[in-house]
C-alpha cells in the first residue's frame, strides 16, 4: 500500500471504525501523513507489518484516541 498525497495517511480508523490487517507493507510519503491512524474511538488490529513513514509517526492516534491490539 502506497500513500504518497498530502495528509493521506495510508490506512485510517475513526469513529468505531476497525482496521484487521496483517502481512503489508505501507508506504507513506506525503507531507502531514502517517502509515496509520486511528481516531475518534477507532479500533485496530494489526500483526506482522512494515511501516515506512517519512513524516508522521508509522503508528498514532489522534482526535479522540483509538484502541490497538
Amino acid at each position: 500500500m502506497t500513500a504518497t498525497a498530502e495528509g493521506a495517511n495510508g490506512v485510517f480508523a475513526y469513529n468505531g471504525a476497525t482496521i484487521n490487517i496483517k502481512d503489508t507493507t505501507i508506504n507513506v510519503t506525503g507531507g502531514n501523513a502517517g502509515g496509520i491512524e486511528v481516531a475518534g474511538g477507532g479500533n485496530l488490529y494489526a500483526s506482522n507489518l512494515i511501516v515506512n513513514s517519512t513524516v508522521k509517526a508509522a503508528i498514532r492516534s489522534d482526535r479522540g484516541g483509538g484502541h490497538g491490539c
